[in-house]
């Protein structure tokens, strides 16, 4: 799921370009940066980046991902948004390490 919402595999599981170019990355940089703008741009980043009044994910708090997920993310319980919100975590503290 992830994948399909940062572009990086059609709706029949077939690489994008995009998705091409992170699978054919020679370095962690490259294919960091590139999973970063994608995930700017996605619905779930920019409203995150918005609710926290930044303008780039390096700049969020990541400890916000929980309280985040369970005020905009309608039908996720407590639980099930405690666990998404550790991979929202972990990948802000991945860009912040490649910035």
């Amino acid at each position: 799921d992830a994948c399909k919402i940062l572009s990086l595999i059609h709706d029949y599981s077939s690489l994008t370009p995009l998705g091409l170019k992170v699978a054919q990355s020679q370095n962690d940089h490259e294919w960091i940066n590139i999973i970063q703008r994608q995930f700017e741009e996605s619905d779930c980043g920019s409203l995150w980046m918005l609710n926290q009044k930044v303008d780039s994910l390096l700049d969020i708090d990541e400890g916000s991902a929980v309280q985040f997920l369970i005020e905009n993310c309608n039908g996720l319980s407590v639980s099930t948004s405690t666990r998404r919100a550790q991979t929202l975590k972990s990948w802000v503290k991945a860009f912040k390490q490649y910035a």
